[in-house]
């Protein structure tokens, strides 16, 4: 008999897939292993004394439960607590507070990536049954030598469907698209791009607020995954955004 480990509390948790009723459990909130308890058997070796947080083990008869250490919290401000795993051949992503429509899973396979709303649909994706990758969203960039360039990002799922072939983006995610993306670990991947014109941060704060950096090329303006998209002309000698004729300060 294994034991299977749990945790939560402090914004995190514990997820589990069971292989053999093929459903997700989520160990986020005190009474959410109440169940697993019932099923599994164990105990909870540890509660704090508002028992928000809290520790123990589960004990399945068979290798039945299976970690799915791939999440992410859903409820911060910035996609900065993630941690993508591999899981039977599939990249995968879960939000530790559990799956919803405005909080899906994310799963990426040979380069597309699915947006996930129900446990049902996760486990079909670890079983290699994924919806169609239906849309589309395009992104230019330059190239070394200041040339326009494009790629394409290929995704699926029903999170922010749209009519059409063509969508630029899922809605109603907890954080941007391209967040997700490059979290996922397919954004610096160079199948996607050629190599992009090669920047140098500038030193001058208006200038790194406005996302316009130094590059071979003269100066131009970044966009999403940092890429170089557009060269900038100042019509000044100097090169200056706000030239000197040009600036006029008020309320300090």
């Amino acid at each position: 008999m294994k034991k299977v480990n749990y945790s939560f509390g402090g914004g995190s948790g514990t997820v589990l897939l069971s292989m053999t009723g093929k459903k997700l459990f989520f160990c986020y909130l005190s009474e959410d292993r109440t169940e697993l308890h019932n099923k599994y058997g164990g105990q909870q070796y540890y509660s704090s004394r508002s028992g928000a947080s809290g520790a123990g083990f589960f004990e399945p008869t068979e290798n039945d439960l299976l970690e799915i250490k791939g999440c992410y919290r859903a409820g911060i401000t910035h996609l900065s607590e993630a941690w993508p795993q591999e899981v039977l051949g599939t990249k995968i992503m879960v939000p530790v507070e559990g799956i919803s429509y405005s909080q899906p899973a994310v799963v990426e396979k040979d380069g597309k990536f699915f947006f996930l709303s129900s446990s049902e649909e996760v486990i079909n994706a670890l079983m290699g049954k994924l919806p169609e990758a239906e849309f589309e969203t395009s992104y230019r960039y330059l190239d070394t030598e200041g040339n326009p360039q494009s790629f394409k990002i290929v995704w699926g799922g029903n999170v922010g469907r749209t009519s059409g072939k063509f969508s630029q983006r899922p809605t109603q995610l907890p954080y941007s698209f391209e967040e997700f993306i490059t979290v996922m670990g397919s954004s610096d991947n160079k199948t996607m791009w050629e190599e992009p014109l090669v920047m140098e941060e500038t030193s001058s704060f208006i200038e790194r607020r406005m996302k316009i950096n130094k590059s071979s090329k003269g100066k131009v303006r970044t966009g999403q995954f940092g890429l170089p998209v557009e060269l900038v002309n100042f019509d000044h000698e100097d090169d200056e955004i706000f030239h000197e004729e040009l600036r006029v300060f008020t309320h300090g």
